[in-house]
């Protein structure tokens, strides 16, 4: 009886043993279920053909699927066509190696992401994939890789890649390929003009004319600067040459603003007996002589295609560059300047305020007084005009002139701040007929004033903004001339 009641205590204390391991494991099975659910990555169990046993919610937003999909009996249907091939061998290298694999997929679904798939085995018939979400790195990889071969600006490929493609390219069945090297006439003095915004718009504009004008087969690359290259595979050279015609017509009419421009052309042939290197000089050689011999005239047109523009803009501009320049004239011959200079203060006089198409013109007409940042900018225009005219060999001592004609006498001008006899001067006469004039002027902030009041404001800022003896011939010589 003993040995009976013994074993009947064992049995019960097996039995609520059991129970305990039973609800430990029922515990168990329900926080792994909980944790498999509610994982910040998703997971799928599944067999080695990729049938579908158990999936966690993660999974349902990582797919962004219909419900059928999702719960889809095989993991191939996740997967898009691009990837199939990728699938197939991550599958097959799976039943081959019980160990940690890992491969990046895109997906079928609305948005086609990607996933990274790190599966372990969980025995011989099991395996658990995280599914883990890499569309914003495989995004953000991309747009490196692409800005890695493309021009940020244009949307061209950039140098780097074209050197590439060129060792891929230099093969016997591209010939004959030609190479078109362009360059943008003026876009320097653009640039200075205008701004860099309007210069990028330019290239734009080139990037343009080029994408518009080209086969499927020929490569166009932003080369650097305002440089473009093109390649042609496959091309005669008197097919090029035509190629090069239509190109010109369509890019003149592309930058007919905010001045005329043109592009500068060169070209050669690369072939067996030629190499690319060899081409590209050669092209280049052509495109700088094209340059040269249509530069200087192009440049004096962009220059005048430049005051012009500020004319149409400020009108006022226009009369009050007319009467500088008509008092200087006089003045000079007051001074009995020689041939030469007075050719200079010519020159200088009609273009001293070309810098002010750089200033907003809401500064220029504005009928108020000026605040300490607003003055600040309207200053820029000495320095805007110096840069703008030294882009033409022919007028870089007119630049210097312009560069410093709002010096005064006293130093307390701009920009260098400059003093007495440190003034060049023209500049020294170019300040008295610009404040004459701008004072017998109607401006924007104030009306006219009389001829008797400027030589008063003349003679009041002798030795602090003009040369004296300069204000005494001005006064003694030039004004009975103009009354």
């Amino acid at each position: 009886i003993e040995e009976i009641s013994t074993y009947h205590i064992e049995l019960q204390y097996q039995n609520e043993e059991l129970k305990r391991t039973q609800q430990e494991l029922k515990q168990s099975q329900e926080k792994y279920k909980a944790l498999f659910d509610n994982a910040p990555v998703g997971y799928v169990i599944h067999d080695y053909d990729g049938k579908v046993i158990q999936i966690n919610r993660r999974i349902d937003q990582i797919l962004d699927c219909d419900a059928e999909l999702i719960h889809a009996f095989n993991i191939r249907e996740w997967i898009h066509p691009d990837s199939q091939d990728d699938l197939y061998f991550f599958m097959k290298k799976m039943k081959k190696e019980v160990a940690h694999l890992s491969c990046e997929l895109k997906l079928v679904c609305r948005d086609n992401r990607y996933v990274a798939l790190h599966s372990n085995p969980e025995s011989n018939a099991r395996i658990r994939t995280a599914v883990i979400d890499i569309t914003l790195q495989k995004e953000q990889q991309e747009k490196i890789t692409y800005l890695s071969y493309h021009d940020q600006l244009t949307g061209l490929y950039n140098r780097h890649f074209l050197e590439e493609e060129i060792k891929r390219l230099s093969a016997q069945r591209n010939y004959p390929m030609g190479l078109l090297l362009l360059d943008v006439n003026g876009f320097k003095l653009v640039n200075d003009a205008f701004g860099h915004k309007t210069g990028d718009e330019m290239l734009k504009k080139i990037a343009d004319c080029l994408a518009e004008n080209a086969r499927s087969d020929e490569l166009i690359a932003r080369w650097g600067g305002d440089e473009f290259l093109v390649l042609f595979p496959l091309t005669e050279e008197q097919a090029l040459k035509s190629i090069i015609i239509r190109l010109a017509k369509h890019i003149r009419e592309a930058l007919s603003e905010p001045i005329s421009s043109s592009a500068s052309f060169g070209y050669a042939m690369i072939d067996s007996k030629q190499s690319f290197t060899e081409a590209f000089a050669e092209a280049e050689k052509k495109m700088y002589k094209d340059k040269l011999i249509s530069s200087r005239i192009k440049r004096r047109d962009s220059i005048e295609a430049i005051m012009q523009k500020l004319h149409d803009k400020h009108p006022t501009e226009k009369k009050h560059v007319a009467s500088v320049n008509e008092l200087c004239l006089l003045f000079g011959k007051a001074l009995n300047l020689d041939q030469r200079l007075m050719q200079l203060l010519d020159i200088a006089s009609l273009y001293h305020d070309i810098g002010k198409i750089t200033i907003d013109e809401t500064l220029l007409q504005k009928k108020a007084i000026l605040t300490a940042a607003e003055f600040k900018e309207i200053k820029r225009h000495a320095e805007a005009g110096y840069r703008i005219l030294k882009n033409l060999a022919d007028f870089s001592d007119v630049a210097e002139i312009v560069l410093h004609h709002h010096e005064h006498y006293d130093g307390s001008g701009y920009p260098q701040r400059l003093k007495g006899l440190e003034i060049p001067y023209l500049d020294r006469v170019i300040t008295i007929a610009d404040a004459y004039a701008a004072v017998t002027d109607d401006r924007p902030y104030r009306k006219a004033q009389s001829p008797a009041r400027a030589a008063e404001i003349l003679v009041e800022n002798k030795e602090k903004q003009f040369d004296p003896s300069l204000v005494d011939v001005f006064i003694k010589q030039v004004l009975p001339k103009i009354s």
